[in-house]
Parts: C-alpha cells; sequence; structure tokens
C-alpha cells in the first residue's frame, strides 16, 4: 500500500493564565485608591500650607518652620502614592484589555484543534480502510492531497499557537514591567521624602541643570557631551524622576549610559505596545486601525527580539539602546546589546545591509549574539556585540535606493553620532579610550554588505579616528567615501575585510580609487591589493543561488565568525589570512564570481 502520511495532533492550545474580570476589579480598586490619595495631596501641599510660614501669613516663627518641615514628607508620601496608584491602575487595565483578547484567541484556537482532531481521526480510519486493498490512482491522489491539506492545517495552527504564546508572555512581561516602574516610584518617594520636594520639584531642579527655566526639549539641543555631563550632574532623585516623567527624550540620547537609555527605551515600547493595542479596538477608525496595528506590530518584534535574546544567552545583560517604532518613513529604528554596553571592553558595533528595517530585529539581534560568543570564545572577558538598526536602509518599496550612495551617507552620519554619543558616556564614566592601563575600550564597528557602505561614508575624512579601534567590511559593494584602508584613519593594519568568493554583491567594488564607483555604484573593493585592508578567510555557511555567501558571515562554525571573533576580542593579529584580490581578480570575478586567490588557497590545502 503506498504510504499516505496521517499528521499528527498538534501540542495542545497554549494555557492563558489570569482573569480579565479580577483584574479590572483590582484597577478600579486602585483607581478609588488614588481618588482618596488626591484628596489628601491637595491638602498636604495645599491648605495644610497656605496659611504658614515667615512672609506675613496666619503663622509664622520657628513653630511654623517646624510645621512645615514636618509636613512636607506626608505631601512627597502622598504624591508618590497617587502616582504609584494611578500608574497602577493603568498597567492593570492594559494587562486586563489584552488578556481578554489572549482568552478569546485561545477559545479560537481551542475549537481549531478539536476539529483538527476530529478530521485526523476521520481520515486515519479511511486510510485504514484500504489496508491491503489496491487504491485506485484517482482515489490515491485525493487521499495524497488530503494528507497534505491536514498537514497545512496543522502547521497553521501550530504557528498560530507560538503566536499565542509569544502574545501571552510579552503581556505578562509589559505588567511586570510597569509594576517595576510603580515600584521606581517608590523608591523615588524615599528620595523625595529625604529631600522635601515633590516630583515636579525633582524635574524642574534636573531640567534647571541644563539651564535655568530649561525645558525637556532643550535635552534635544545638547551635543552628546553636554548630555554626558548634564546626567552625570543629577542626583539619584532627580535621575529618577527624569525617567518616569520623560523617557522618550532619554531613550536616544547620545551621551547617555546604556543602563538609562535601556530603562527609558523599555517605558517607551511598553508604551508602544500599550496604546497601539487600545487604539486597535476603536470602532470605525480604519486609519488609526492600521496605524496602530502596524506600530503593534513593530513593537511586538522588538519585543520577541529581546526576549529570544534573554533566553539565548541567560545571565547576560540585553539592552534596548536605541528605538523609535516611527522613524525612517515608519521602518523604524531599533537597536540592541548582547552585553552591557556601560562597562563591556570589547564592544561591536553591527551595521547591516539592504533589506534591513524593524522588522529585521529579531535576525540582527541573532547574529549580533553570535558575535558575542564567538568573542568570548576567542578571549575576550567582557564583550558586547549591537545589532544597529539606527538608518534608513533600502529595503521594501524603496530598495531601488540600494544602486545609489544617498541612504548610505545619511546612515553614515546617524551611524558617526551614534558612535560619539557611545563613547562621550563611556567618557564620561571613564570608562572610553586611553593608554595602557587606562584604555577600558576596545571598539570594533563592522559592516555588512550595505552597511559596509554606510561605514565607509561613516570613516570620511577620518571621522572615526580616535573613536574606533578596528573597521571590518563583510560581503562589500563598495565603501562610499573612503577608497583605501588608511583613510579611515586609525592605520591600515587595523581595517579587516572578508569576501566570499561566490558572494555576488562582494564583487560589485570598483577595484580603484579612480574609478570608485564600481559596478554597484557605491565605491571601492575593500579586499583588492591596492585597497590595504586585512583580508581573512570567509569561506563557508549557507549558499543561495543568486547572491551565494552573502548572507553566511555571521553563521556559526563559518571561518569568517571565528575570524570576527579573534577582532572583536583584540586578537587580530590571529586571524587566519587570505591573500586579497588583484586588479585581474576583480574584473573576472565580477564576471564569473570566482576568485583566485580563494582558489588558490583552498587548492593547495
Amino acid at each position: 500500500m503506498p504510504t499516505i502520511n496521517i499528521p499528527a495532533l498538534p501540542s495542545p492550545t497554549t494555557r492563558v493564565e489570569g482573569s480579565p474580570a479580577d483584574a479590572e476589579a483590582m484597577a478600579t480598586r486602585a483607581s478609588r485608591a488614588a481618588n482618596a490619595v488626591e484628596g489628601q495631596q491637595d491638602f498636604a501641599t495645599g491648605s495644610a500650607v497656605s496659611g504658614v510660614g515667615d512672609g506675613g501669613n496666619t503663622w509664622s516663627g520657628k513653630g511654623a518652620t517646624a510645621y512645615r518641615g514636618a509636613i512636607a514628607p506626608f505631601a512627597s508620601e502622598t504624591s508618590t502614592a497617587y502616582t504609584g496608584l494611578s500608574r497602577g491602575a493603568k498597567a492593570m487595565r492594559a494587562y486586563a484589555d489584552e488578556l481578554e483578547t489572549l482568552k478569546s484567541t485561545r477559545r479560537q484556537l481551542d475549537s481549531r484543534r478539536d476539529e483538527l482532531a476530529r478530521s485526523i481521526s476521520l481520515f486515519d480510519g479511511e486510510v485504514r480502510s484500504w489496508e491491503g486493498k489496491e487504491i485506485p490512482e484517482s482515489t490515491l491522489a485525493d487521499l495524497q492531497s488530503r494528507s497534505a491539506d491536514l498537514e497545512r492545517q496543522v502547521q497553521t495552527f501550530s504557528s498560530d499557537n507560538d503566536a499565542l504564546k509569544t502574545k501571552t508572555e510579552a503581556n505578562e512581561r509589559s505588567f511586570v514591567t510597569a509594576l517595576g516602574a510603580v515600584a521606581g516610584t517608590a523608591a523615588s518617594g524615599r528620595s523625595l521624602t529625604a529631600s522635601g520636594y515633590n516630583p515636579s520639584d525633582l524635574v524642574r531642579s534636573g531640567l534647571d541643570k541644563i539651564h535655568r527655566g530649561a525645558h525637556t526639549e532643550d535635552l534635544e539641543r545638547m551635543n552628546p557631551s553636554q548630555r554626558a555631563q548634564w546626567w552625570d550632574a543629577l542626583d539619584p532623585a532627580e535621575k529618577e524622576a527624569a525617567l518616569q516623567e520623560f523617557p522618550e527624550y532619554l531613550g536616544n540620547g547620545d551621551g547617555l549610559p546604556a543602563t538609562v537609555r535601556n530603562e527609558a527605551n523599555l517605558q517607551n515600547l511598553d508604551r508602544d505596545i500599550a496604546q497601539s493595542t487600545a487604539a486597535t479596538s476603536i470602532p470605525n477608525k480604519p486609519d488609526v486601525y492600521g496605524d496602530a496595528t502596524r506600530r503593534l506590530e513593530k513593537a511586538e518584534q522588538v519585543r520577541s527580539a529581546l526576549l529570544k535574546a534573554e533566553g539565548d544567552h541567560p545571565g547576560v545583560p540585553i539592552q534596548l539602546y536605541g528605538y523609535d517604532s516611527d522613524a525612517f518613513g515608519g521602518d523604524g529604528k531599533a537597536i540592541v546589546s548582547v552585553g552591557d554596553l556601560d562597562t563591556a571592553h570589547d564592544v561591536a558595533w553591527n551595521v547591516p545591509g539592504m533589506t534591513t528595517n524593524i522588522s529585521s530585529i529579531g535576525g540582527n539581534v541573532e547574529s549580533a549574539g553570535r558575535l558575542y560568543e564567538q568573542a568570548r570564545v576567542s578571549g575576550s572577558n567582557s564583550a558586547a556585540s549591537v545589532a544597529w538598526i539606527g538608518y534608513d536602509a533600502p529595503s521594501d518599496s524603496d530598495m531601488g535606493a540600494v544602486s545609489a550612495a544617498g541612504a548610505a551617507k545619511d546612515g553614515g552620519n546617524l551611524l558617526a553620532a551614534d558612535i560619539a554619543g557611545f563613547t562621550a558616556a563611556r567618557d564620561q564614566a571613564d570608562l572610553g579610550q586611553g593608554a595602557g592601563a587606562s584604555d577600558h575600550l576596545n571598539l570594533n564597528v563592522i559592516g555588512h554588505s550595505y552597511g559596509t557602505t554606510t561605514v565607509g561614508w561613516a570613516g570620511d575624512d577620518g571621522r572615526l579616528a580616535g573613536q574606533v579601534d578596528t573597521v571590518t567590511l563583510l560581503g562589500s559593494p563598495g565603501t562610499g567615501g573612503v577608497t583605501s584602508a588608511g583613510e579611515f584613519g586609525i592605520g591600515e593594519k587595523n581595517v579587516y575585510v572578508g569576501a566570499a568568493a561566490n558572494d555576488l554583491v562582494g564583487h560589485l567594488g570598483s577595484p580603484s580609487s579612480e574609478a570608485s564607483f564600481g559596478l554597484g555604484g557605491l565605491g571601492s573593493d575593500p579586499a583588492t591589493t591596492r585597497y590595504g585592508a586585512e583580508r581573512f578567510q570567509a569561506e563557508g555557511g549557507d549558499s543561495t543561488l543568486v547572491i551565494g555567501n552573502h548572507n553566511s558571515y555571521y553563521q556559526d562554525g563559518t571561518e569568517s565568525l571565528k575570524n570576527l571573533g579573534r577582532i572583536v576580542s583584540g586578537n587580530g593579529d590571529d586571524i587566519s589570512h587570505e591573500d586579497r584580490r588583484s586588479l585581474w581578480d576583480v574584473i573576472a570575478g565580477a564576471a564569473s564570481r570566482t576568485d583566485n586567490s580563494v582558489a588558490s588557497r583552498i587548492a593547495g590545502q
């Protein structure tokens, strides 16, 4: 009897714990408590002190001064309690709303699984009825078609069930994060009590350290060094108040510590998820629904990438260093670090190429994570690896821009600014570049594909010199405004290149600086002898029909990843060298996607 596959019943539907009604009831009680505390707050900050003082009020003197001192802690405690209860109620309602949606989805999945179980059972019985019999060709084709259809239904169910699990975990994490912010409010309240201020006083005193009467918008006008110095000058209570009251001005603040940016961006991410989730339930507003759905999808992709990274690298800090779901015309911005950017000695910034946007964050974080692990294997005791989606790379409807330098030039400016912001924060903490024992930072910038063009424009005119220790260029179609390794200003021996022999994109650069735009129109080929970079072996990994090994440079076990780990860990002298391309190699390779240098090396092994 011909083999006819009987699909296995998929795993049970993901459990969704909790009661939306109970969570909503808790939110109602918290709101009522907040309203009650608000009345006490009004008294403590208003009528309780309005007639007391030394300026001609009803009651003055030492007794009045003592009374004001005694009432100040109570006033700040009521302010903190009101803020905490209000935020807690808001978090509970958002959690309850999402929980109701998740439970509805689970009920639908349960019904689908029950129906699948019946269909599979009936199909199994029908197939068994043909045992020992010759099945007509038409009947066999029908059974095989139904088997494939059931298999697709099982796969679709499993995919939807996995999505339910991800959303359930995200809802739980969002709620826990929100409660953590409430706990932070309490911590700030203790500082408040000790200082005798309320939250608005702390925000005002913190902003006044920019200049008297400054507003949050003034933070955006500061350069990274100024922003780093401002943050360092705040006292702990002022820092806590700033994170609570205006995280949107801190999450992408160049010059601020990574731990600060991470805390602010996690709040911004939670806000996007909560607001977008609420907006998707607004009836008869298709435009609002569409925008909210897209923003929610992007935010959840970032959240999923963070959760997966935490699972893949237990105990390693995962930092959301930059986040803006609406950046670059909606393509989005996300910068994620595997490792602590505030303290790591060996730091790699990974700059991706074409097709990259915020939807790509998961794969980019995985690549950054593999490099983090390889750097540790290669000898680093303190590493961080950054997935940098911080520019408008050609993708989707603007893929045509990949043949032009405009997006790379703009991206180079953004990359240079982000690196300057990062190094400013490290310098402020005395953990930046130095000499000998004072050198606390080994900073490596790695570009892939169109990202190498972006890195080239970032390093134009030696702009990265003095900040970056190494530059690495992978599968480059051309390096933009930099036409030789020496132009980066960090020494030719500190510029590395990986170019797989059959990487189509890596054969598009020009062999000479005089014709620096090459076949791809993006600049010089960095794998040439003339360019002067240190070329390392980069063969192996998955190959695709059109672009060859272009996307294999970060794959586990490859020559490329091993050499990248050596570079990032400060052991670049230990790379396995590859011969550089001659002018003829470049011309021949552009047509045939071969590399005589690689072929000669492999033939000799």
